[in-house]
This record gives structure tokens, sequence and C-alpha cells, in this order.
């Protein structure tokens, strides 16, 4: 089966997803690594698992982002929750005074970064001129 994935499907994915549902976790790796590596399709065995994983996570990190974690007081004072936002933000000027910053109040930190860093690729394939669209064919088994 082919079929197009783009980030916008990958990151609603992300946001819909269960952190703790491993099959889900396991899609949602699948079809980052196709976008990220601009496979057509990956092995189960070759593919990162970057919703389980931050050191996954680090080596495909868009190169000069910065990424950065903020976390805020309870804003949900019925249940008394904090919140975390998870950040990577690129100078785009020679005095790095203008920036670009990608954003995901997930509270998975996983699933955040991978969010942010799917949002910041797509951003830089945008901006070169690339198609930020892969052309994917899940692997059978």
């Amino acid at each position: 089966m082919t079929s197009k994935i783009e980030a916008e499907t990958i990151l609603k994915l992300i946001e819909t997803a269960d952190p703790r549902d491993m099959v889900n976790l396991d899609e949602i790796d699948y079809w980052a690594n196709c976008y990220i590596q601009r496979l057509d399709r990956i092995p189960p065995e070759f593919y990162l698992a970057f919703t389980h994983s931050r050191d996954a996570l680090k080596a495909f990190r868009p190169k000069g982002w910065i990424p950065t974690a903020c976390y805020y007081a309870p804003y949900n004072m019925e249940r008394k929750t904090q919140g975390r936002v998870t950040a990577l933000s690129k100078p785009i000027d020679a005095d790095e005074e203008d920036f670009v910053q990608f954003t995901s109040s997930i509270q998975h930190e996983e699933l955040a970064e991978l969010h942010v860093i799917i949002q910041a690729i797509g951003w830089e394939r945008k901006k070169a001129g690339a198609e930020s669209v892969a052309v994917v064919e899940r692997a059978t088994v």
C-alpha cells in the first residue's frame, strides 16, 4: 500500500497518542522515520524508536535548532496539574535577534520533542523549497 505522509499527519498522530499504547507509539516511530529520513519504507529492525529514546531524538534534531523546555504553574486548579512546554528555536539572522520557534505542550517528553522536530524539519524543507511530503509504502511483515 502506497500513501503520502505529511508533517501535519504525523503531528496529528502525535497529538492524539496515548503514551501507554506501545502499538500506537511504534506506528508513530515508523511514520516519523520515513518522513525524517525521506525513505519510501523502512524495515522495522532499522528504524529508530523516537517515542522511546531521547538519544534517538537528539540524533535527528535539526542542525542549528536550540531545544528548550519550560514549566509553568498549575493552570488547571481543579486537577492541580503542572504543565510543560517543549520548544525548538533557531536564529534566522546574523544578529540572532530574529528567530523561528515551534512549541508543543504535550506532556510526554519524547512525544513533545518529536512533535517540534517534525515541525522544524517541515519548516526547513519548505524554506529550502524542498517537498515536505514523502511517499511512503508501509512495510509488510
